[in-house]
């Protein structure tokens, strides 16, 4: 393992732009290939979505932190690799922030008749995180 954080280290200081363009894409496809998969695979039940998807998340997140964390620990010598790594965090930061604050829950409410207990309407609405109740 040591020669390889050595080899790593010595490519990002040698081809600092081929490194974070190179890593950069890889480590996101890589990323959100984790994500998906982990998504559609059916690695959790339907009904139980949120609590079973973090893993999934984690693990496709952590991917992608580390390879900033790596640029930004090794890459000194190169602006241009520096700001080449950053653009696609800043989108991914701005994306997370927006689907972050558009979290809802879909919720069902129906009218039911207390002499025959039929159901007479109903209504599917989403309450996002902004609305009061």
């Amino acid at each position: 393992m040591n020669r390889f954080w050595n080899w790593l280290k010595t490519a990002i200081e040698n081809r600092p732009i081929s490194f974070v363009i190179v890593g950069g894409v890889l480590s996101y496809i890589v990323g959100f290939t984790v994500f998906v998969s982990w998504v559609l695979s059916g690695g959790f039940p339907k009904s139980t979505w949120p609590q079973n998807a973090w893993p999934g998340i984690t693990m496709g997140s952590f991917i992608i932190v580390i390879f900033h964390w790596f640029v930004a620990r090794y890459e000194r010598r190169s602006l241009v690799a520096q700001v080449l790594a950053l653009i696609p965090a800043i989108f991914l930061f701005i994306s997370v922030t927006i689907g972050a604050g558009m979290l809802g829950v879909k919720y069902q409410s129906c009218i039911v008749d207390s002499d025959t207990g039929e159901i007479r309407a109903c209504q599917e609405s989403w309450q996002f995180v902004w609305d009061r109740d």
